[in-house]
């Protein structure tokens, strides 16, 4: 059985935040109330296929898929597929298995991979640098989706780091559109979490 390609995620990845920067271009076309919910949902969409892409590069780096540079990893445990390096990332030596894996910050995907790649492997360490981004976006995917007090209390944190201070009438979609960020926050999370991914399969 051949190995899993790591440039197909980048690729697709690719093709996909390309969709997303078409609807932020055009967003000025509508309504400013409507500019912010499509804002939010383009978030919810970068978080999720941001999630689902890193959590694909891991499992073929569990399968020993070659980086773009033909860097071979190391890993801890023998898989001949994607599943089942799922699996031994939800398992293999945890005295509790996982019923499910979270991919949103450099914690989880770390604490995903410990068992199963060397703790220096590239895929984990060229996330350090965005480990910050990829945390904030966490913190205003989760408003977002919830609105409740936990995830204002958080969102509160992101909105007084970009505005000075906590302003009450800031929602999610205003932050992600607000010129106080050049180029604005949804713009460029677009933009490096495509940066991202490239650098974890060393395109």
């Amino acid at each position: 059985m051949p190995l899993p390609r790591l440039d197909v995620s980048q690729r697709k990845y690719a093709e996909k935040m390309q969709s997303l920067r078409d609807l932020v271009f055009n967003i000025g076309q509508l309504e400013a109330k409507y500019q912010k919910l499509v804002a939010e949902l383009v978030l919810l969409r970068l978080s999720a296929v941001l999630s689902d892409t890193v959590s694909a590069v891991a499992a073929k780096v569990v399968c020993g898929a070659r980086y773009l540079d033909g860097a071979a990893p190391v890993p801890l445990v023998t898989s001949r597929s994607v599943a089942r390096a799922n699996h031994l990332m939800k398992t293999h030596g945890r005295r509790k298995p996982y019923k499910y894996l979270k991919w949103n910050n450099v914690r989880q995907i770390r604490d995903n991979v410990k068992h199963v790649l060397k703790g220096n492997e590239h895929l984990t360490s060229a996330l350090v640098p965005y480990a910050t981004m990829l945390e904030e976006i966490r913190v205003v995917r989760n408003h977002i989706a919830h609105r409740n007090a936990n995830s204002l209390s958080h969102f509160r944190g992101i909105v007084t780091r970009y505005y000075g201070a906590y302003v009450r009438t800031v929602t999610p979609g205003m932050l992600l559109l607000s010129s106080r960020s050049s180029p604005p926050l949804l713009e460029n999370w677009i933009n490096s979490t495509s940066l991202l991914v490239k650098e974890i399969v060393k395109a």
